[in-house]
Formats: C-alpha cells, sequence, structure tokens
C-alpha cells in the first residue's frame, strides 16, 4: 500500500512537470516565433551595410552644386508621373519653380555618385549597379532631384538601403517608402494613399493623407504626423513584441505579445499600423 501511494505521488508529479512544460513551449512558441523573427532581421540588416551606414553618417551634410559639393552632372527628364528609387547615400527631393509640369531635373553630387538612370514611358527609375552591392560604400553618393512646385505625381516609389532620402516636400497619389539601414524624412507630404515600412531603420513623415496610411515597422521607428485629428480615422492595430502610440487630446499606446485593436470611429479614412518589434509613434497637426 504504502509503494502504491509512493508511486502515485512519483506520478503526479511527473504529470505536473509535463504539465506546465506544455504550457511554457506553448507560450515560448508564440513569444519565440516573433522573437527569432527579429533576430533574423536584425543579422540580415548587420555587416556591410551598418558598415557603409556608419560611414555615410560620418560624411556632413552637403548638397550638389555648390563650392563645396560641385555638381558633376546635371539631367533633365520630360513627361514624369512616376518615380522609383533605390537609394545607397543622399538623395535629397525638393520642389523647383523653374521646371515646368511633368520635369524632373537630377543633379549628381561629384562625391561618388553612381546611380543608374533609366526611363521607361512616364516613369524613372532610379537604381544602383550591383557592384556597389559587394563593397565600395564609404562613398556619400549625393543626388537632387528636383520636381515643379506643387507637382503631384502619380506614384512615388523610394526604397533606402543604406543613406538617407530627404525630401522637403512631396505630392503623389501614392507614396511608398521603405528603410532597410538609413533614414527617410519627409518635411510636407500629400498623398491619398501612404504606405511606411521600416525595416531596421527611420521614418520621419508629415502628411496630409485623403485615403489609406499604413505603416509597417519590424526592427525600425516610424515617427507620423498626420492632418487632421485621431478621431478622423479608422484604425487596425497589430502588435507582435513593439509599440504603437497614438497621439492627440488623449494618448494611448498598445503593445504586448500578438495585440490586435480596431477602432471605428465612422470616419472616411483608414490607418493600418503593424507593429513586429520596433515602434510606431502618430500624432497629429492642424495645418495651420
Amino acid at each position: 500500500m504504502k509503494r502504491l501511494i509512493k508511486w502515485m505521488l512519483i506520478l503526479s508529479v511527473i504529470f505536473c512537470l509535463l504539465g506546465i512544460g506544455v504550457i511554457t513551449a506553448g507560450a515560448m512558441m508564440d513569444g519565440g516565433y516573433y522573437l527569432g523573427h527579429a533576430l533574423k532581421a536584425a543579422d540580415r540588416w548587420e555587416g556591410h551595410w551598418e558598415e557603409g551606414y556608419r560611414a555615410l553618417e560620418q560624411v556632413p551634410f552637403l548638397k550638389p552644386g555648390n563650392m563645396d559639393l560641385p555638381a558633376k552632372e546635371v539631367s533633365l527628364y520630360e513627361d514624369i508621373r512616376e518615380l522609383e528609387a533605390d537609394v545607397a547615400g543622399m538623395v535629397i527631393f525638393e520642389e523647383s519653380d523653374e521646371l515646368a509640369e511633368g520635369q524632373l531635373r537630377v543633379i549628381k553630387g561629384n562625391d561618388g555618385e553612381d546611380y543608374e538612370y533609366r526611363q521607361e514611358g512616364d516613369t524613372l527609375k532610379i537604381g544602383y549597379p550591383k557592384k556597389r552591392r559587394r563593397g565600395n560604400m564609404n562613398i556619400r553618393n549625393t543626388v537632387t532631384l528636383q520636381v515643379p512646385v506643387n507637382s503631384c505625381l502619380k506614384e512615388i516609389d523610394i526604397e533606402v538601403s543604406a543613406g538617407e532620402f530627404l525630401a522637403t516636400a512631396m505630392q503623389a497619389d501614392e507614396i511608398s517608402l521603405q528603410v532597410k539601414a538609413g533614414r527617410i524624412e519627409v518635411g510636407q507630404g500629400k498623398a491619398g494613399i501612404l504606405e511606411l515600412e521600416s525595416d531596421a531603420g527611420q521614418i520621419v513623415c508629415q502628411a496630409d493623407v485623403s485615403r489609406k496610411v499604413s505603416a509597417e515597422s519590424d526592427l525600425g521607428e516610424i515617427l507620423l504626423s498626420l492632418k487632421g485629428e485621431k478621431e478622423d480615422f479608422d484604425y487596425e492595430l497589430e502588435c507582435s513584441a513593439g509599440i504603437i502610440a497614438l497621439g492627440g487630446s488623449e494618448p494611448e499606446e498598445y503593445q504586448g505579445l500578438h495585440h490586435t485593436s480596431e477602432i471605428d470611429n465612422g470616419a472616411g479614412k483608414k490607418a493600418e499600423l503593424e507593429c513586429s518589434a520596433g515602434s510606431i509613434s502618430v500624432d497629429y497637426y492642424d495645418g495651420q
């Protein structure tokens, strides 16, 4: 009898431990998935991209066309309605009252600029040659892109692999901004649809959005300032292991493993915010 009780106690302890193990494993499967995803993303962008970005940060900001940074070449493109750019260096986007509708001017800095330019119909595509993907990341590679004042393009698609993209003003029906290991800053954006994606870099954007904005942060940071009030948007929020903060008169913060929320303000505009292991911060301005 004593032996039976002894074995029953032993089996009870074993089953308790197994139960705890199953619960722990279940929790770790969810959390471990996002942690593993974050670590993979971090590993993906470390290495020569990170070294190249550090080298770029050490070079003072210069704009092509002045005494410190002469312009190597100036090119003018006509009938441009769409822009696609893959950035690895410094790109400045600005308006110019010297240009007419449909024109886009490229001012190339004399600091190692080696982008490739290709016009396909009404689309200008800017990229860097494959040889730069393997090295030669210690150059500034500065370019200024100029469009007419108050020019509204059909689509703008910018991807920053390592470096910076700075825009004083930008207008398009659709704007897509993606940063991998650098920085994007847009001062006065205006779009029907705005898409932001940060892998391991930073996006700072102020924009007037008329239909929909989506922001996705993996390990990066997105600082978004929207014209209007918080109640002007309906929200879909999803956090894996990051933080989403909404400003306004009553600030709100959302975080936690696999947290989802929907906010229906009965508004005509929509905001979709997804954060894996980084942060998304949204505030609002009146546009005055």
